[in-house]
């Protein structure tokens, strides 16, 4: 059986982030997501991505939509570095590794 892995695009705390965005009829996940999930699914795993940023989700939901999907993995993943998104993907981490000990989670800075 395939590990379940659970990408998360982590909402983020820049203030250009935060402006309003035009919304579509389809919300697409970040390219970077897309990329990591093709790239893992591709080599056996079964993948979930969970676009925090683009969902607007608070860290609660986060965490609920986490043990929602009971992955053995997370991935928590960032594209833009700036110390205030590192601060939420380490709380991140921080809430998910106290409330769920036995998953694994890791951040990861991805190259845009």
């Amino acid at each position: 059986m395939s590990s379940k892995i659970l990408l998360i695009n982590p909402p983020r705390a820049a203030i250009g982030d935060r402006l309003p965005q035009v919304q579509t009829q389809t919300q697409l996940p970040s390219s970077c997501l897309f990329c990591e999930s093709v790239s893992l699914a591709d080599t056996g795993f079964v993948v979930e991505m969970l676009d925090a940023e683009c969902e607007a989700m608070s860290l609660f939901t986060i965490l609920r939509e986490t043990r929602r999907r009971a992955p053995q993995v997370v991935w928590i993943l960032g594209s833009v570095p700036c110390d205030k998104d590192d601060d939420i993907a380490t709380m991140l981490m921080a809430i998910l590794n106290v409330t769920m000990p036995r998953l694994s989670v890791t951040y990861r800075h991805l190259q845009t």
